[in-house]
Formats: structure tokens, sequence, C-alpha cells
């Protein structure tokens, strides 16, 4: 604006003054930006803007005197040329504006919030992958201490974290719940271990139940504790971090990646053959109760420290000097347990099953303390030999055990050819 168009409006400010105060208000910015489109009635017009007929001539009347609208027949109103230059140059004006930028701003916010309300969705930058093994939970915990940047596989995850040294059978039956009817101490001190591969972890717990009622559908109150874990994974992946959960589409655990709405994304042992659905917060599966593993903090151990903790830790849980659940046997003697209830005890149809998996996992977690062992020989200045040669002939008799009765869901559990079985 020049000097002398500042200086006439100076000396003369009361028209423009005039013409500000007619636009002052939300209805009659309303009326022009109707009016804008063409000639109105003045029906139509209470109806566009929305208040009472005596309130929109009132209106009408300030913005006729002030030169901004005109009254062309009985009734009818449009928009004079200088009132639409007039609204043209304010909204230049405003829609320049920073004002406008902040208000936009705030508006695009809450209008994200709301869709994020609506259908929130986070994905971890780099997604875990479920390692395939017998065992979910070394699955789980090696897929995401490689999605967290370390250098790990099952081996690494067997032989530290103590959970390939355990012997667990349940007694007088032939049970697959054995390979991880582990209890909860003898876990605390599994997820403990897992510092000494190079990343913390701690355990989130939800109290109370979850319980299906007489329509499989979880209760009120399972609802309630299934949706306050589902916040606390939330949390978790909002910090770009895998988090491994009990009970993901069975009785095991599995990775969350992320979540859409109120699905988990996961990564299960459903990976090795087909393609991993979503699954609902309210889907799990988790008898003993909702819990999951987040990891904290990077440790960086070193190694030599590291392996002699694993070697301490696994001589007590080999030799069974753990907790226990009531009703199992854990250490050397779950062997003859198994032994027995292969050959002494009554089966059902569950047995071959029961008995089919625990073997196989005994297999493979024998395997990892095998190449563990090597790999500890390596690294420390002590004698291991004897034991990589007594833990081979572990791994090679329950390896034979699994090849007369490979694993299967069904299958007859012969009585002669059980009483030849070589169990250590």
């Amino acid at each position: 604006m020049d000097k002398d168009t500042l200086k006439e409006l100076g000396d003369n400010p009361a028209p423009i003054a005039e013409i500000f105060k007619a636009l002052a208000h939300e209805n009659r910015i309303k009326t022009v930006l109707h009016l804008r489109e063409g000639e109105m009635d003045l029906g139509d017009l209470i109806k566009a803007v929305g208040i009472s007929k005596n309130g929109l001539i009132n209106h009408l009347t300030i913005l006729i005197e002030a030169g901004i609208v005109e009254r062309v027949s009985r009734g009818t109103y449009s928009l004079t040329k200088d009132g639409e230059a007039y609204l043209g140059e304010a909204t230049d004006q405003y829609l320049a504006s920073e004002r406008y930028r902040k208000e936009r701003r705030k508006r695009d916010s809450r209008m994200y919030q709301w869709k994020r309300d609506k259908m929130s969705e986070r994905i971890i930058t780099n997604p875990a992958k479920y390692e395939r093994c017998w065992f979910s939970y070394p699955g789980a915990l090696t897929g995401c201490l490689r999605s967290l940047g370390l250098e790990v596989d099952l081996v690494d995850v067997y032989g530290v974290s103590g959970y390939g040294w355990v012997t667990n059978a349940m007694n007088k039956h032939l049970c697959p719940s054995a390979p991880s009817a582990f209890h909860n101490k003898l876990w605390e001190e599994i997820y403990k271990a897992t510092g000494d591969l190079g990343y913390g972890v701690e355990k989130i717990e939800i109290p109370g139940e979850f319980q299906l009622d007489e329509e499989q559908k979880p209760t009120p109150e399972s609802v309630a504790n299934a949706s306050k874990l589902f916040e606390n994974v939330k949390k978790e992946i909002d910090k770009d971090r895998p988090v491994i959960v009990w009970g993901l589409v069975i009785p095991e655990y599995g990775i969350v990646n992320g979540y859409r709405d109120k699905n988990y994304i996961v990564s299960t042992y459903r990976n090795l053959f087909q393609k991993d659905d979503p699954v609902h917060y309210t889907g799990l599966m988790p008898p003993g109760g909702l819990h999951a593993i987040k990891f904290t903090q990077s440790t960086q151990p070193e190694p030599e420290t590291a392996s002699r903790n694993a070697l301490k830790r696994g001589l007590r849980m080999a030799s069974g000097e753990v907790p226990r659940v009531p009703n199992y046997t854990i250490g050397p003697d779950a062997y003859d347990v198994l032994t027995n209830n292969l050959t002494d005890e009554p089966h059902d149809e569950n047995s071959y099953h029961g008995f089919s998996y625990t073997i196989a996992c005994l297999h493979e977690s024998k395997w990892g303390v095998v190449e563990y062992l090597k790999r500890a020989d390596q690294i420390l200045e002590i004698e291991l030999g004897y034991t990589i040669e007594h833990y081979s002939q572990v791994q090679r008799l329950v390896g034979e055990c699994n090849e007369i009765f490979p694993f299967a869901m069904k299958g007859e559990l012969d009585t002669v050819t059980a009483k030849n079985v070589p169990i250590c």
C-alpha cells in the first residue's frame, strides 16, 4: 500500500471501518458467501444461513448500508460488485496469513487424530520373522533379536537362555505341554538370561483371567483384560520394537510386529506354511493368563562372561536344580518318566501326539546344546570335549526315538515297539 493511500485512509477511516464492521460477523460472512453464488430470495437465505427471519433481515440491513449487498426486488437479494471485491480481497489475504496456516495445521491435526482413533495402524521398521523351530519361545525370541540388529541364531538362544538344557515330563501322562510347562521362577530365569544374548527383556503380565463363555466368546472381564494387554503391546510397537505375546493363534508364543485397528499384526509358526493373518486382540489362547515379553535395552555382554553364565545356568537346569510345576519331573529323571509313560501307563487318543511332539522338541533342543557347547569351547579356556560327547549321545538317542515315532497329531503307540525305544 503506497503512502498516498495510507494518508487518505488515515484522513478518512470511517468508510473502511463501516465495511470491516459490516463483515465482522460470522452470519453476515455466511450470507455474503451464499449470495456470491447468485441472487437468492429471503426464504432460501434463511434456510442456508440457518438463523431466524428477523435475525437475517437485521444482518442484510447492515450489509446493504455498507454497499455490500443490494435488494434486487421484493424479498430477493444479491451481492454488489463492490461486495464481491471486498469478499475476494479479504479471503485472499486471510488464506495467505500465518493465522490461517496455524488454523489449518490444527484442523489437519484434529482430522488425523480422528482417523487414527477410527483406524490406527503401526508396523515396526524392521519386522521380526518367527524362526522355524519346535519350541515357540526360542523361535519368537530369535526372530525378535535379529529384528533388533543382533547376530544370533537358534543355537545361541537354546544355549544361552537355558531353554535347550531343560528336560521336562508330565508324570503318568504323555502330554504335549511338557516342553513349556515350566515353573514361573524358571521362566523368569530364562527371560533374564536374554540379557546375555544382547538385549534385556521384561514381562508384561495382566492380572485376572482370560475365559470363554458357553458360546466360546471371551467374557466381559476377559475382553477388558485383553484390551489392557493390547494397549501395553501398542506402546512397545510405537517405540519401534517387536513384542513376544503368549497365546497367539494357539497356546504358543508368537511375534507382534504391529497393530491395525483392534488387531495384532503377527509372525507365528503359521508363516512356515501360509501367510499370517492379523489376530484380533480378543482372539488369544493364553492358558495360565495374559502376558507378553517386551524388549528394554541393549546389554552388550562380553562373550566370555556370557558363555560362562550360560554354562552355569545350563548345568543347573539340566540337573533339575530348578523349581518345577506340580505333577511334572524336570532334569535327568524326566527321561525315566517318559519311558514309563510310554511303556507302562495307559494311553489315549492324544498320547501319540503328546509323545511325538515332546521327543521332537527334545531332539531339537539337545541339538542346540551340542552346537552351543562347540561354540563355547572355542571361546573359553576350559575342556568341554567330554560334555560335548555326552550331549551328542543324548541327541543321537532322542533322534532315534524321534525316527520311530515321528511327529503327528494322531498315531498308534505300539507297546512292543515302545519297549525297544532307546531313551537315555
